[in-house]
């Protein structure tokens, strides 16, 4: 890796099942090589595609939107002599490049650890970003008026009011409680501190949680898909990652630790998905002896599994076996399915009482020649399937909705079951869960008296959608949905 002293990585160019590339304020002997941008190949490799500004000795970096294209700019600072209260912002030309300011920005005071662009409101929104900057114990906010920031602050976040000194080390924004607004959580010498967005664009003026970490580098990275960023910590040669618990870390034991080589210390931690397979990494700079710096990648820290396969149905085939069929799941890494059959007398089976039968690598389709479909107008046993995908780490899917048939098993074909009509369609439309969605593991049951399209959405208390769990064409009949965590959020 190249040598350097921050990293951040950005979408620099809008190109389809593009990863993130990469920016670096890069030192060498002491000597400053300048803002270098590195191009992502789609496999985590980079090559050096542009130098600039070596004369200003820039350090901090963000990438954000200034203006209203849907390209990622970049702004950098200095914190050394007469420039260290400008920021310089590097538009994209939305060809993959970026321009040099002639002119800074003027703060008003010493920027001294991290600026950053980012949506004082919603964190999901693609308008312009406000810029943040760290002057020394506070965290300034100007406000972004249509590509050109106000130089009048628009509100100042103190983290120690004790001492001006005692300042802010480094801080990151993100919707860190799920309610769609981005918050501030920091760190330095009197540990970590969470500040919430009051979804007004305005930040509370005291913390809403503490930590008794002295650290000086963390970043919010997804590790748990879960609707809440966990937290990357940066002491030393260790990299710890703590758990967000629905808006509030736990701090008590880290989620997931790694170390860098031996001597390099921890100097700037980011994250972001360097191959394309949504699964982020971190990327951690550090210092050693003299004036050595190096960046140190730890690949697909949560490699998350593949979205369930959706337009999961069975039909009779031709030879009166039920035959299976669902649409191909999209993701790149995406490597086969397998699918699961449960025969009992109960409602709603227990996911123990499923086993796997096959396991399909080409098709979309799967016929269960053991079973046999025939007409019988009493009904005793029934008959589950559900169908899951896996990646090429063998990441699975949770599994899709179960689809049910009548069914007796017949003793005298030899452990062969015997499908019956799919039976008696619902008269009209009915859905339940159980137990309630408050719980770990929530059963969806759905009635359907006429093949139809299916929405079925969960939302949070703000009305924010949390997940969409089906949004297709289903047919008529008794339908199951099994949904893991989302739920609890």
């Amino acid at each position: 890796m190249p040598h350097g002293l921050e990293a951040k990585s950005g979408q620099l160019r809008i190109e389809q099942n593009q990863p993130r590339d990469l920016a670096i304020t890069s030192h060498m002997d002491s000597a400053p090589e300048g803002l270098k941008i590195y191009y992502n190949d789609n496999d985590g490799s980079l090559d050096l595609h542009q130098t600039l500004s070596p004369e200003r000795n820039l350090e901090y970096i963000s990438w954000g939107r200034v203006d209203n294209n849907s390209h990622d700019d970049l702004i950098a600072a200095s914190p050394y002599q007469t420039l260290n209260h400008y920021v310089y912002v590097y538009m994209n030309n939305t060809n993959g490049a970026l321009i040099t300011p002639q002119d800074g920005f003027d703060t008003g005071e010493s920027i001294n650890s991290k600026i950053e662009l980012a949506d004082i409101h919603y964190f999901w929104n693609y308008s312009i970003h406000e810029l943040f900057v760290v002057q020394w114990n506070k965290i300034v906010i100007f406000a972004n008026n249509n590509g050109v920031f106000d130089p009048d602050p628009l509100q100042e976040i103190v983290y120690d009011d004790s001492s001006p000194y005692n300042g802010v080390a480094d801080f990151e924004t993100g919707d860190i409680n799920g309610d769609g607004c981005n918050d501030i959580i920091a760190c330095g010498n009197e540990g970590i501190k969470c500040y919430h967005n009051t979804q007004n664009g305005e930040f509370n003026a005291n913390p809403i949680q503490t930590a008794a970490i002295n650290c000086s580098e963390i970043d919010l990275i997804e590790i748990n898909y879960d609707g809440y960023p966990d937290l990357a910590v940066g002491i030393g040669q260790t990299v710890s990652v703590y758990e967000n618990i629905e808006g509030y870390f736990d701090f008590d034991e880290p989620l997931w630790e790694g170390n860098t080589a031996v001597g390099f210390y921890c100097n700037e931690i980011t994250s972001g998905d360097l191959q394309g397979y949504g699964a982020n990494s971190i990327i951690y700079s550090g210092y050693g002896s003299g004036a050595n710096y190096g960046f140190f990648v730890f690949k697909d820290l949560n490699d998350p599994p593949p979205c369930p396969p959706e337009n999961f149905e069975v039909n009779v085939s031709p030879d009166n076996h039920p035959l299976l069929s669902w649409a191909r799941n999209t993701e790149d890494d995406f490597y086969y399915n397998k699918i699961y059959r449960a025969v009992t007398q109960s409602e709603i089976p227990q996911r123990l009482e499923f086993s796997l039968v096959h396991s399909e690598y080409d098709n979309t389709y799967w016929e269960d020649v053991d079973v046999y479909y025939v007409h019988q107008p009493e009904v005793t046993d029934k008959i589950w399937y559900y169908i899951t995908a896996l990646d090429v780490q063998e990441n699975e899917s949770v599994e899709s909705e179960y689809i049910r048939f009548w069914a007796v098993f017949d003793p005298q074909s030899n452990g062969e079951l015997t499908i019956l009509d799919i039976g008696d369609f619902p008269h009209s439309i009915g859905i339940s869960a159980s137990p309630n969605p408050f719980n770990p593991v929530t059963n969806i049951v759905y009635d359907l008296p006429e093949d139809v399209h299916v929405t079925l959405a969960v939302y949070n208390v703000s009305g924010r959608q949390v997940v969409s769990l089906i949004d297709s064409y289903r047919q008529a009949g008794d339908h199951h949905s099994v949904q893991k965590l989302l739920l609890t959020k």
